[in-house]
């Protein structure tokens, strides 16, 4: 059965609204985790499960010691995904560098 022009755009309304609550849900889900790890008063860097996937990817890649321009690159990146320093990504790889 076709839906008339109407209740097709009802639906799609529907749909659209579905898809925002799930993916607000997801974002509050994703924020409270980060909280539960990392609360607020702490000073120590907690990394967001992307920017953790963006830094596993770049070393397998190869890269291994960033100098402090590819260091300020990552960092501005890194940023669009949560709060993060120059220091964070330095030691990071060196870190990283140290375990594997």
């Amino acid at each position: 059965m076709l839906l008339s022009g109407n209740h097709q755009h009802e639906s799609m309304i529907l749909l659209a609204i579905r898809f925002h609550i799930q993916s607000v849900s997801k974002q509050l889900c994703r924020e409270e985790i980060e909280r539960q790890m990392c609360p607020a008063s702490s000073s120590r860097w907690c990394p967001t499960p992307e920017q953790l996937m963006i830094l596993e990817k770049m070393y397998r890649n190869g890269v291994r010691t960033p100098n402090a321009s590819q260091i300020q690159h990552i960092t501005a990146y890194l940023s669009f995904y949560g709060k993060i320093e120059g220091k964070n990504v330095f030691y990071w790889f060196q870190y990283h560098k140290t375990r594997d």
